[in-house]
């Protein structure tokens, strides 16, 4: 009987994001597939992760699936260091790892996602602040390392960090998984792959959440706890660079004052690298009590909130796919997005686009939208039909076949 190994320790994180939402609903379906088909019933799955597992992945797993905790005190390089030890003593015969971040030490036939190569591409917006603990001594010898590791060419920053590891991930994983079509030429151009070497395999969304019926009440609910009185503008994701919400905020400055249009902004999300300049910006532009900053929120509330909007928008420089606009979608949203990298391919014909450099664009596209109500609808009617489209089931049923495939071999 062959081992397929997979880390499942993002989809275990209590806060999840981009990527931990994409393993965990990978996980989530796959165990439905694994548990009815035969092709499955002579393979051991072994999940690792770094703390206890979440008792949501462990219920109704199939008895073939087995949970492993691998402690690490130390709190960084996990994936490097602790999942390497694992794969030196007890090898799987196949891992698949939902992300770039590879172990050193791996199976020869390891699978990784590479879900996009912003930091490749816009570096400009990421993350220069070193990894690992605030210790000087040890911040010195991190970078130290990281330096001669590299012979030279990689720091200890979180950016060189995912520079490293999708460089890394392309020349060492048997095969390369990512999410879009943009994604694969993006991946297969800079890299100078083969194409063939690049699986598409499209994201999902949890469709059993964003199609169901909300009541009246929960809308009331979510927007007396988040103070939001006037229609509203809706995005969710971390406060940063990356996703351009400071020209998002001057965007919605021009809209309210030169368009005139009286509405909020919420802001739903973690504060990531521009987050000062961010707020300094609201405050400047005295939007504090326009801009509601609600923070990470949990599922009900973003279901909520999503559906309570009048327009949903996604302003990133680069994304490798972009989930939040099929959700919007779902829950007959419209949507303005950025025309940048992945978007236009995912919004397809159920929202507007625009330039995320240029946030006269930006507000341009959402007057269009919240003052047009027969422009509002078509894209409605239309999203409803590009979320057709996609779906966990498909995608991780797609997974299953490319780790038979290798199981195979």
């Amino acid at each position: 009987m062959k081992v397929i190994g997979i880390d499942a320790s993002r989809a275990n994180l209590k806060k999840k994001t981009g990527t931990e939402w994409y393993t965990f609903c990978l996980l989530q379906e796959l165990k439905k597939i694994i548990r009815d088909n035969e092709r499955a019933k002579n393979v051991r799955f072994i999940l690792y992760s770094e703390e206890d597992f979440d008792p949501e992945l462990i219920e109704n797993a199939p008895e073939n699936f087995k949970f492993k905790v691998l402690k690490w005190s130390p709190k960084f390089l996990w994936t490097q260091l602790r999942l390497s030890w694992e794969m030196i003593w007890h090898r799987p015969d196949i891992l698949y790892i939902p992300a770039h971040v590879m172990p050193f030490i791996h199976p020869q036939n390891t699978i990784s996602t590479i879900h996009d190569i912003g930091f490749e591409r816009v570096p400009e917006v990421y993350d220069t602040q070193s990894i690992g603990p605030k210790n000087i001594f040890i911040q010195s010898v991190l970078k130290i390392g990281a330096r001669v590791f590299s012979l030279g060419k990689y720091s200890n920053t979180h950016l060189d960090y995912d520079r490293y590891a999708a460089n890394f991930a392309v020349k060492h994983a048997q095969k390369i998984i990512t999410v879009s079509e943009h994604a694969r030429k993006d991946i297969a151009d800079f890299y100078s792959l083969n194409p063939e070497k690049i699986g598409l395999i499209k994201n999902g969304f949890m469709a059993e959440k964003f199609l169901a019926n909300i009541s009246s009440d929960e809308l009331l609910r979510v927007k007396n706890k988040f103070n939001i009185t006037k229609p509203y503008i809706f995005y969710i994701g971390r406060l940063e660079a990356k996703k351009n919400v400071l020209n998002l905020v001057k965007a919605f400055n021009i809209l309210k004052n030169k368009f005139n249009i009286d509405c909020q902004l919420v802001l739903a999300g973690s504060r990531g690298n521009q987050a000062l300049e961010i707020f300094r910006a609201i405050k400047d532009y005295k939007l504090k009590n326009d801009v509601v900053e609600a923070g990470y929120v949990d599922e009900a509330d973003h279901v909520a909130l999503l559906k309570g909007s009048s327009l949903f928008t996604l302003p990133s420089l680069y994304e490798g796919f972009g989930v939040p606009v099929l959700e919007a979608q779902a829950v007959h949203i419209p949507v303005a997005a950025s025309n940048s990298a992945s978007l236009p391919e995912v919004v397809g014909q159920g929202g507007l686009t625009f330039d995320p450099y240029n946030p006269e664009d930006m507000s341009q596209t959402f007057q269009k939208i919240l003052e047009n109500n027969e422009l509002k609808n078509q894209l409605i009617k239309a999203g409803l039909e590009n979320i057709t489209k996609y779906s966990w089931q498909d995608s991780a049923q797609k997974l299953f076949e490319l780790l038979i495939k290798f199981y195979n071999k």
